[in-house]
């Protein structure tokens, strides 16, 4: 499943992607343990696995963005500097999109998908605002299907 989604600059990665995923999920059974309930049927089921595929790659892409590689010069990035003036993701135009996009949102939905969007995980979200995982959970799957689908309509498909 991370083959599908992972980009080809990161093909030589795939491996460690695979492993983070995996830890993922095994942090949620132990945080359904801890919590005393009953493990999740729906863990092992295509459309959870894709979407942990899909959250690794996306992680794995943000830490590089984050720290400068090993074999690289000091100070210089893995992933350049500043997007390529056809990445239509770090325009302003899409960033005003999404903007108008969460506008239309309840409110909680919106703080929930913009603190996804900047790189929170669902237990931060949790912490941060002092409400329930699945609560978060929730509000941040129907928002981020409510931003997909505005997007679409607004005419940016992936």
């Amino acid at each position: 499943m991370v083959e599908r989604v992972c980009p080809y600059r990161l093909r030589d990665r795939i491996d460690d992607i695979v492993q983070n995923g995996v830890m993922a999920v095994l942090r949620l059974i132990r945080n359904c343990e801890a919590d005393g309930k009953p493990f999740p049927s729906y863990i092992m089921k295509g459309a959870y696995i894709r979407t942990v595929s899909h959250n690794a790659v996306t992680d794995e892409i943000r830490r590089l963005h984050s720290r400068p590689d090993e074999g690289s010069k000091e100070g210089e990035s893995v992933m350049p500097a500043s997007p390529a003036p056809a990445d239509p993701i770090q325009s302003k135009e899409f960033r005003d999109v999404i903007r108008q996009c969460l506008r239309h949102m309840v409110e909680p939905r919106r703080i929930a998908v913009a603190l996804k969007l900047r790189g929170h995980n669902v237990p931060e979200i949790s912490r941060l605002k002092g409400w329930t995982r699945s609560r978060v959970s929730n509000l941040v799957y129907r928002g981020l299907g409510n931003l997909r689908d505005c997007l679409r309509k607004m005419g940016w498909t992936p």
